[in-house]
């Protein structure tokens, strides 16, 4: 019973480790186009009042 369960929670592991590196790559390249994006609009804001 012990061995089942640490397999399964290793493999869960394994798999929430997966998915957190795949959402911080996708994370890391969308985050940088919505910084440029907002700043680009409150550099408009501002020339415009």
């Amino acid at each position: 019973m012990d061995a089942t369960s640490d397999s399964v929670s290793g493999l869960n592991y394994r798999r929430w480790l997966q998915v957190w590196n795949t959402s911080g790559v996708i994370f890391m390249t969308i985050f940088p186009e919505i910084v440029l994006k907002s700043r680009a609009f409150f550099s408009l804001k501002r020339k415009s009042t």
